[in-house]
């Protein structure tokens, strides 16, 4: 978030061009993630990104959707959500044979994924709220409230740092690169 931020009087103008760029450049990259991650899904037929990350990602974009103070932001979050439903489809139409090594597991995936799902929800709407009623990061200079730019910052880098070493370990349980491709990491990278 931050597209509607106001920072302080002494910021120069240009940071706000600067930082909604760059926002919205890291925006389109994530969206060009989950774009190739569902296609390579279903052409390898196997799901992309990790369960955990997956239910992890989509409690945050929908939890921030709510909570987003600006349309482009609610846009976006809504344009994730929706891109996140193919990346589900991967998982329940391709995961039970990647956890032939695990079966309760490949058989439960369905219900597995559920509870991952309400719990990362729960926990970002309970994270959220706490920052947002406690006006956590309030600073000197910006509008009176809790410093949404900041609450956005640090939940996403938790979920992409968690993301990222998810897809890692993925790849080394799988022993193959099935529903990835460089491409994707790259587009994570920058």
């Amino acid at each position: 978030m931050g597209s509607s931020d106001t920072p302080p009087p002494h910021v120069p103008p240009s940071y706000m061009l600067i930082t909604n760029t760059l926002l919205q450049i890291g925006g389109l990259l994530w969206t060009a993630c989950y774009i190739l991650s569902t296609r390579v899904s279903f052409k390898t037929k196997t799901y992309g990104m990790p369960i955990f990350a997956l239910a992890f990602n989509f409690g945050w974009e929908l939890i921030y959707l709510m909570v987003a103070p600006s349309f482009l932001e609610k846009a976006v979050f809504t344009l994730w959500c929706v891109l996140d439903v193919f990346l589900f489809i991967g998982v329940f139409k391709y995961g039970e044979r990647e956890w032939k090594h695990s079966p309760f597991v490949g058989r439960n995936l369905g219900k597995i994924v559920l509870v991952m799902t309400i719990w990362c929800c729960g926990f970002h709407y309970v994270s959220s709220r706490f920052w947002i009623e406690n006006l956590i990061g309030r600073k000197e200079g910006k509008g009176d409230g809790a410093d949404m730019t900041e609450l956005a910052f640090w939940s996403a880098a938790v979920a992409q740092a968690y993301g990222s070493m998810a897809c890692l370990a993925q790849l080394v349980v799988r022993q193959h690169t099935g529903g990835g491709h460089e491409n994707i990491g790259f587009f994570h990278c920058v």
